[in-house]
């Protein structure tokens, strides 16, 4: 369990596979990145262009509140949250469409409060241009409109009550000042009138010069000198305001009645009319705005220094003086006319009538200044709401993005792809690479043999029809290298087998036998896998008689000349196909009289290569301890790890002598691993030369330059 993880841990971490696992799979790489970015490619291509037009909305307090309370600035902070919202509503959606004549879908409205600012982003997606920037503004016109609605209905009971007792008022004042004018026809109380006039016009007087005297007790020069400088510094940027604002005025009524659009397009030019309206009402405050900036910038030039300030309070002293001492004159006056008693009857009733009137007024103003007041507080607490600049629409469709979508389409390819070669790779559990091998079976690979495209059953052995291939010479190295470990060891018998069918061991054993036979030694080749034979279909023999037969006899002294076939291009190999199939293969193959019959050609031959069954079923187990040692053929990328394990424990259990591993149909490729071989294993594979190996020496000359295939007519010395 242990190994077996380790192996596991070991092929994740193996950099030097992942990376020919990832050149072994470079065409699904490839193949699936451009799937992938192709499907993106064309699929962005069949989508509808679509432009967005974006403008900015700033959220402002009234110039008139005051900057100084920290909890107006969490709810202006709130205020905007609750516009976004408010942006986003299909309520609110729905008055735009309406306005337009165009459904405008909350999809294709995108709104945020940019962080740290008062500024709110309103982003619209349309496929006409145009008309994402004309939807973008008409959302904030609505949004001017709908706040004035909303924060003007909290004072619109108060507003209409006070307008009812102001004409109730009105109505009083016209009454009494009517019963007033008739009793003033009287000369005298015309004269008592004007002397009351006098007095009324000194004591306002008096009023307005004791409040200013009062202001100047509370301030000095210098305050005086700052608050000058900061109006005059506001004057020309409140002007500048007004002038643009006249200006954007005469541009929107310009447009009104030249724009042709305006005049076809009544939707349009109610747009382009509302705007014109909240102009005039911002130029009518600009203006009030520059009248008390000039009225205070009167008041405070005469202050602006030491002497002045000090000069203008006296000079206000001296004033106030005077007044009151015309007061008491007029006050003389006043009472000098009503010594007669016609002068007191009339100026009685005149009184009565004036304190009425006074009364009534009084009122008047009171609720006027009410009402003043209720719309200054609705004014005051009406946050400002201003476009920064016009919506502007995306010269290029924002989507599809075609180009990033085409990348990450052909990302989405490669990371599948990668996913897909990275798991494979993890749970391909099959032998790659001869240091595997090596570190599983404790023994060396004695053979590299390429894939033999061009082999075919019943054409005869490969080796016997193309005895210069470099096939060839992969079969003479794994020659040579058996004939060098049988100097250590003798080596007469060798069972060829594998971990399981469709490996090629009957490939290989045939092979072997042949090229055994080239260096002049006497081989038997012996098809022992009595349940799947192949010797005989490989090698083109008849399988009417056989190992099967032999073992099956009842004669002892049988000539091994009737069950053994030869073919014509090897004439050093004896063929023993399997024979008929058996009822019990197992027990006829580890009967002595195998054994027997094994001794008795061990006597004739030189080499006798067994084609074994697969290590995995019985049949070869008993076999083994018959062999001088056991040759396994592996096809690297097939066969698994787990087999070769349970193969391992097989060839200790019985002892016999593993020679080595036969790394079958590895493919054309210069990589090792997976299947492949390289210059490092043979690299007179990949050269332009053939070569001959000396079957007494090993030693190999070049014999010809390489154009073509050798054919059988290259026999072996």
């Amino acid at each position: 369990m242990t190994n077996d993880f380790e192996d596991s841990f070991d092929d994740v971490i193996d950099f030097k596979k992942l990376i020919t696992t990832l050149q072994m799979w470079v065409w699904l790489l490839v193949l699936l990145t451009v799937i992938g970015a192709s499907a993106a490619y064309f699929y962005s291509r069949q989508q509808t262009p679509v432009y967005e037009a974006t403008t900015n909305v700033l959220v402002t307090r009234n110039s008139q509140q005051s900057v100084g309370d920290i909890s107006q600035s969490l709810n202006l902070t709130q205020l905007v949250e609750t516009y976004v919202r408010m942006l986003s509503l299909d309520e609110f959606l729905g008055i735009v469409s309406a306005r337009l004549n165009y459904i405008v879908s909350s999809k294709n409205v995108s709104v945020s409060a940019l962080p740290n600012t008062q500024v709110i982003q309103l982003q619209v997606l349309d496929p006409d241009p145009a008309r994402a920037a004309l939807i973008a503004d008409t959302m904030v016109i609505v949004l001017g409109e709908q706040n004035e609605t909303l924060q003007a209905g909290r004072y619109a009971e108060a507003e209409q009550s006070l307008e009812i007792q102001i004409k109730e008022n009105e109505a009083r004042i016209a009454d009494v000042q009517e019963k007033l004018d008739e009793a003033k026809t009287n000369a005298l109380a015309e004269q008592v009138a004007e002397a009351q006039a006098n007095i009324d016009t000194t004591v306002e007087a008096i009023k307005i010069t004791t409040a200013e005297l009062q202001r100047l007790e509370k301030m000095n020069w210098v305050e005086a000198l700052f608050s000058q400088r900061d109006k005059k510094t506001r004057l020309p940027q409140y002007q500048a305001t007004l002038d643009k604002q006249i200006a954007d005025q005469s541009a929107l009524q310009n447009t009104l009645a030249t724009d042709p659009r305006a005049q076809s397009d009544p939707n349009y030019a109610s747009i382009v009319q509302a705007q014109v309206v909240d102009l005039d009402s911002k130029i009518e405050k600009t203006r009030h705005l520059i009248e008390e900036t000039q009225d205070e910038i009167e008041f405070l030039t005469p202050l602006i220094t030491s002497e002045g300030f000090d000069s203008t309070v006296v000079e206000k002293e001296n004033y106030l003086k005077t007044q009151q001492s015309l007061l008491n004159s007029y006050q003389d006056v006043y009472t000098n006319l009503l010594s007669t008693e016609e002068v007191k009857r009339t100026t009685n009733e005149i009184d009565n009538l004036k304190q009425n009137l006074d009364l009534y007024q009084n009122i008047y103003l009171n609720l006027l200044s009410n009402l003043e007041d209720i719309k200054k507080q609705k004014l005051q607490n009406i946050p400002t709401i201003e476009q920064m600049s016009p919506s502007l629409a995306s010269e290029n469709p924002v989507r599809p993005r075609t180009m990033l979508n085409t990348l990450l389409g052909g990302l989405a390819g490669l990371v599948t792809a990668l996913g897909f070669v990275f798991l494979r790779s993890v749970m391909d559990d099959t032998v790659k690479g001869r240091e595997e091998i090596e570190k599983i079976l404790g023994t060396k690979v004695v053979g590299y043999i390429i894939n033999i495209k061009d082999n075919h059953d019943g054409e005869g052995i490969y080796v016997g029809r193309v005895p210069r291939s470099p096939v060839a010479e992969a079969f003479r190295a794994l020659r040579t290298t058996l004939e060098f470990s049988a100097k250590e060891k003798p080596i007469k018998r060798i069972i060829v087998t594998s971990g399981g069918p469709g490996e090629g061991k009957t490939t290989v054993a045939s092979n072997l036998a042949a090229i055994f036979s080239h260096s002049g030694k006497k081989v038997l080749l012996v098809d022992a896998d009595l349940r799947r034979p192949r010797v005989h279909k490989y090698t083109g023999v008849s399988n009417a008689v056989g190992l099967s037969d032999l073992l099956l006899s009842d004669e002892q002294d049988l000539s091994l000349e009737e069950f053994s076939q030869k073919l014509e291009n090897i004439p050093d190999l004896d063929i023993v196909p399997s024979g008929g199939l058996p009822s019990d293969p197992t027990n006829l193959l580890g009967s002595e009289r195998m054994k027997s019959l094994l001794d008795s050609f061990s006597k004739e031959y030189d080499y006798i290569v067994i084609d074994a069954p697969p290590m995995l079923v019985a049949d070869p187990q008993v076999l083994l301890g018959l062999a001088d040692g056991v040759l396994l053929v592996i096809v690297p990328g097939q066969t698994r790890k787990e087999v070769v394990r349970a193969i391992k424990e097989q060839v200790e259990h019985t002892g016999v002598r593993l020679l080595g591993v036969v790394f079958n149909r590895l493919q054309h490729s210069r990589r090792p691993g997976y299947g492949g071989y390289s210059y490092y294993y043979y690299p007179y594979y990949y050269s332009s030369n053939y070569y001959e190996v000396d079957d007494e020496t090993g030693k190999k000359k070049i014999l010809k330059k390489r154009k073509k295939t050798s054919d059988s007519s290259d026999a072996p010395r």
